[in-house]
C-alpha cells in the first residue's frame, strides 16, 4: 500500500488470520444469505425460462462487486446463465449482502477516520483507498472460502450440469466447480 504523505502509525491493519477468524464467526449468517439470494435468482430465472427468454441453465457466476466496497454496502452478485453466457440480453441476477463480514473495514476505519481529523493532511481519497485494500484482503477470504458456502447450499438446491465460476464483476473469474 502507498499513502505517501500519511501517518498510517495509529492504524492497526487486520491480518489475514484475523480476518479468517472474522469470516469463521459469521459463516452461518453468510451461508443463509448466499443460500436466500440464491433462491431468489432461481426464481427469477424459472419465471424467465417459462416465458422462453431463458434455455436451460449451464453457469452461475458470483462476482464480487468492488465499488459496494466506497458506498459501504459490501455486496457480492449472482448472475445465471444460459449457454448464450454474456451474449444474452436478458439479465438474471441478484445481490448478496456480505456485510456481515466487510462491515467490520468501515469500524476499524472509522477510528482513522477520526485521526485524520485532526492531522495536518486530511485526505478523504485515503480513506477510501484504505477501504479498498482492506477489502481486498477480505474478498480474497471470501473467496478460498466460497466453496465451502456453495456446498452448504447445495443439498437445499438441485443444480445438476451447472458450472460456477467466482471472481470480479465482468473480470478475474475462474471455474470452481463443473458438475
Amino acid at each position: 500500500m502507498d499513502f505517501t504523505g500519511l501517518n498510517l502509525s495509529y492504524y492497526q491493519f487486520k491480518s489475514a488470520e484475523e480476518i479468517n477468524d472474522q469470516f469463521l464467526s459469521v459463516l452461518t449468517s453468510l451461508s443463509n444469505g448466499f443460500h436466500t439470494a440464491l433462491q431468489e435468482v432461481l426464481q427469477k430465472y424459472a419465471l424467465l425460462r417459462s416465458s422462453g427468454k431463458k434455455e436451460t441453465l449451464k453457469y452461475i457466476y458470483i462476482s464480487y462487486l468492488r465499488s459496494s466496497i466506497i458506498i459501504q454496502q459490501p455486496t457480492y452478485r449472482i448472475d445465471l446463465y444460459d449457454e448464450n453466457r454474456f451474449a444474452d440480453l436478458t439479465d438474471c441476477f441478484s445481490y448478496w449482502d456480505v456485510g456481515s463480514f466487510m462491515n467490520q473495514i468501515y469500524k476499524d476505519i472509522y477510528v482513522l477516520e477520526m485521526k485524520m481529523l485532526h492531522s495536518d493532511d486530511p485526505r478523504e481519497y485515503h480513506v477510501e483507498k484504505i477501504w479498498l485494500e482492506e477489502a481486498e484482503k477480505y474478498a480474497i477470504t471470501l473467496s478460498s472460502q466460497i466453496l465451502s458456502i456453495i456446498k452448504a447450499c447445495q443439498g437445499k438446491v438441485d443444480l445438476e450440469g451447472v458450472e460456477w465460476y467466482a471472481g470480479e464483476f465482468f473480470d478475474k473469474s475462474k471455474r470452481i466447480i463443473t458438475q
